[in-house]
């Protein structure tokens, strides 16, 4: 299975709702990456995307940039 062969984890979203809302309440950022960032802080990994828009929270979580295009 594929889940299991690559450690995949599951999270209770709702153990990261205050995390995300403040966030989000503090950054003009979308919920769902509020969500990825406050996930990242809290397991201390890297973020990896191609969305420019976690470039607000740079200084919040490591940022693992992929190209564009």
């Amino acid at each position: 299975m594929f889940l299991v062969r690559h450690s995949v984890s599951f999270v209770d979203k709702n153990e990261e709702k205050c995390y995300t809302i403040h966030i989000k309440a503090h950054h003009p950022i979308a919920y769902a990456d509020a969500f990825a960032v406050a996930l990242s802080q809290r397991e201390d990994a890297t973020l990896v995307t191609g969305d420019p828009e976690p470039r607000h929270v740079e200084s919040l979580i490591t940022i693992e940039w992929l190209p564009q295009g």
